[in-house]
């Protein structure tokens, strides 16, 4: 089984291609669109779901080579075989990503299952080999995530920015970062509203032995 490298892209302005225009080709461009990539979709009938990207090139036609000039990713989602295996030869020509939907061996990369929470992501993947088992994952972390997860991890960047200003040792602050992220700061955390959650930050940063004091 083919070993992945697991990796998080930042595609913003990026050109992303999709080759197909139906329910599949709709899931994967959602992700593409709302990492910012700048879509293209190429296929003779194509999704009204696609009329909810604010800006998308849409070419009503069957697949040519040349729609991958300038792209760095491309996926093939149709439901011809030979156009998907023809979209991944062309992108291998042109060193083009390339993602083919229900078929990894053709593929540079595949696309987990992701569960998203504000500025939180969490990627589960099988190397393809049952993304029905990913999904299935990803399922019971939205369930097991808190509520208020996506607050705190903003938290947590503020809080990683503040002591970033404030204090010059990269070591002392990786020691708040953990403390701040663990179990314990968790705990904390919820205690606190918010401007109590600032004033505890302001605190750690002007005396980080109440860190130790506090194990």
């Amino acid at each position: 089984m083919t070993q992945y490298y697991p990796m998080s892209l930042r595609i913003e302005g990026w050109g992303c291609v999709i080759v197909g225009g139906g329910k599949i080709a709709l899931a994967k461009a959602r992700g593409l669109y709302r990492a910012g990539g700048r879509l293209t979709v190429v296929a003779p009938t194509i999704d009204k779901g696609f009329n909810d990207f604010e800006v998308v090139e849409r070419k009503n036609r069957p697949f040519q080579d040349e729609d991958l000039e300038g792209a760095f990713i491309a996926v093939a989602a149709t439901n011809d075989p030979v156009v998907n295996r023809a979209v991944a030869a062309g992108c291998e020509k042109r060193g083009v990503l390339c993602n083919v939907a229900d078929d990894p061996e053709e593929s540079q990369f595949v696309v987990p299952a992701v569960t998203s929470r504000g500025p939180l992501q969490i990627a589960v993947s099988t190397s393809g080999a049952s993304p029905a088992f990913a999904a299935r994952i990803r399922e019971q972390l939205d369930e097991w995530l808190p509520e208020d997860v996506e607050e705190y991890v903003r938290f947590l960047d503020t809080a990683r920015h503040h002591a970033k200003k404030r204090i010059s040792d990269a070591s002392q602050r990786q020691k708040i970062a953990k403390y701040m992220a663990s179990m314990k700061g968790y705990a904390h955390f919820k205690k606190l509203d918010t401007e109590g959650r600032y004033r505890w930050v302001e605190s750690i940063v002007q005396d980080p032995q109440q860190i130790e004091d506090s194990r």
